[in-house]
């Protein structure tokens, strides 16, 4: 406001960043490589430099096609893609990356197509979530093992004439029981000790 060419105040509009986001991008940056691709023009570039450059990808005003075609340029180049996004905008996006992940504020509303639903409020949490994922991959490894030995020696006592049909029945649904206890309990030894709340 200015009266007779004396500002008296006046009003600043700028962008909120959510809570600790430079610190995530940060962490993760230090273990993937990281692309912005922007539909906004380019206001907050001065700020994102602190994370992104151009050499990284950063790139603003784009169209839903040219997130798609950013993403397919660098799956022809043998890399893993998640797309990371809020928006109806990136749902080509989330289909063409090799994974989705939306982040909102209300998982109540209307949600893209996409493999991964984070609330916003857990954002600060996505390193340790990343973490996570590499770890139940070897829960994974580790579940397959055990079942497959599982099978083997069942297997053997069966081809042998040792295990009466009643038994088998019941090892058999017991085998998924101990399959499921066995990835729920390193599931809850993980989250114990990192602390991981998502």
């Amino acid at each position: 406001m200015q009266i007779a060419d004396e500002v008296l105040g006046y009003f600043e509009i700028k962008n909120e960043y959510r809570k600790n986001i430079f610190s995530v991008l940060t962490t993760l940056k230090s273990k993937y490589k990281l692309v912005l691709l922007s539909g906004d023009n380019d206001a907050e570039k001065k700020n994102l430099e602190k994370i992104f450059t151009e050499k990284d990808g950063l790139q603003f005003n784009c169209m839903p096609e040219q997130k798609t075609n950013a993403i397919r340029e660098m799956q022809s180049q043998g890399n893993i893609t998640m797309m990371i996004g809020d928006g109806l905008n990136d749902a080509l996006a989330f289909e063409k990356s090799n994974i989705g992940m939306a982040v909102v504020e209300d998982d109540n509303h209307f949600l893209p197509s996409c493999d991964v639903i984070l609330k916003a409020e857990k954002l600060s949490s996505l390193p340790s979530l990343m973490h996570f994922l590499k770890y139940a991959n070897t829960i994974l490894i580790i579940c397959f093992v055990v079942s497959i030995v599982y099978n083997i020696i069942g297997l053997s006592f069966a081809m042998q004439g040792k295990l009466a049909p009643v038994v088998a029945a019941i090892l058999m649904p017991l085998s998924t029981v101990s399959i499921v206890a066995l990835s729920y309990f390193l599931s809850k030894k993980y989250e114990k000790r990192h602390q991981l709340n998502i």
